[in-house]
């Protein structure tokens, strides 16, 4: 069986080679698995399944097909999948999958680089993540949420070690462009920030252009201009699964132009910016070198991290349990 994992990875290797001077971003191969190297974002109540393809494509410019039982064949039950394989033989590129497409984006060495180390993340009985350094702690726990949450008892919530929040403010719909405050925002922060909670707060923004960045956060200063905000203040922008958006026709450039304009807007209001992006958005949809200098959440459900670039935040899970808290909810871990 080892031989057999070989001769595919040795296949897979060469012929990625051959191709890897189409561009930068690249479809190497189209297959009906269940890899997924992040979920969904927790703005999206439903999420909606691709439909899955019988054969497996080597390169979207090629003939060559080979049956996806065949692929399939070269691997334990348990063995490593697809996306693994890809990525322990490209460590140059991020490696992420978009549908049934895997795509490759080249690693900006001039980047800061992601300094976590794997051993020192800790996973415990609960499922909760940890970093270590010289055998402490150094990262602090945290959650984000929404109306969605309902009410939340925020004296248990701090009662089960959670530092901070960052708390949905206000959101742009992805259909009308209506700005809309999260019902529950305000009651969230000052419960919170009262329980001794650390308070951050973020905007689900669908702007289409700089000026509409600009706009969302002269409207969640006017929201938070009497509460106390520790934390970052958030510019989150996602596709819609299952529906069209008012930004799905936006570029790379322009995705990255409206999230400057959002950051170095909160920057001149005096508080400290920060992006959210699962892979795909980060190495697919931004413009890594031009938002560098911002602080970076980095969404990846998985007990490993796989991201080359810098981050202050993680979130690792959407399934998480909190005390106060019915249902579940993201769960993040902050490293200064």
């Amino acid at each position: 069986m080892k031989n057999k994992i070989l001769t595919i990875t040795a296949m897979v290797v060469m012929i990625a080679m051959m191709i890897c001077n189409v561009g930068m971003f690249l479809t190497v191969i189209r297959i009906a698995d269940k890899d997924m190297d992040s979920k969904p974002v927790a703005n999206q109540e439903e999420s909606t399944e691709e439909s899955t393809e019988e054969k497996v494509t080597i390169s979207e410019n090629d003939n060559t097909v080979i049956s996806r039982e065949e692929v399939l064949s070269y691997f334990d039950e348990d063995g490593e999948g697809t996306l693994g394989l890809l990525r322990d033989n490209f460590p140059e590129y991020i490696v992420y999958k978009e549908g049934n497409a895997y795509k490759f984006a080249k690693v900006n060495t001039s980047l800061a680089k992601n300094d976590w180390e794997p051993a020192n993340l800790k996973k415990d009985k609960n499922g909760e993540m940890s970093y270590k350094k010289n055998g402490k702690v150094i990262s602090k726990k945290g959650i984000d949420v929404s109306k969605y949450q309902g009410d939340i008892d925020w004296e248990k919530v701090k009662g089960d070690g959670v530092e901070y929040a960052i708390i949905r403010i206000a959101y742009r719909g992805y259909g009308s462009g209506e700005i809309v405050t999260d019902e529950k925002a305000i009651e969230n922060i000052k419960n919170a920030t009262k329980a001794g909670v650390k308070v951050g707060v973020y905007f689900f923004s669908q702007a289409i252009n700089e000026k509409e960045a600009r706009e969302e956060v002269q409207y969640l200063i006017e929201l938070i201009k009497d509460c106390k905000i520790e934390y970052p203040i958030v510019f989150d922008m996602e596709e819609i699964s299952g529906d069209t958006a008012r930004i799905d026709k936006l570029t790379k450039e322009e995705k990255t132009d409206i999230a400057i304009a959002f950051c170095e807007e909160i920057k001149k209001e005096g508080y400290n910016p920060m992006i959210y992006a699962n892979i795909k958005w980060f190495a697919g949809y931004y413009e890594m070198e031009r938002i560098e200098k911002y602080d970076k959440w980095f969404a990846y459900y998985d007990d490993s991290l796989y991201f080359p670039y810098k981050i202050k935040m993680w979130q690792y899970t959407d399934s998480g349990k909190v005390d106060g808290i019915a249902g579940n909810v993201d769960l993040n871990i902050y490293v200064e």
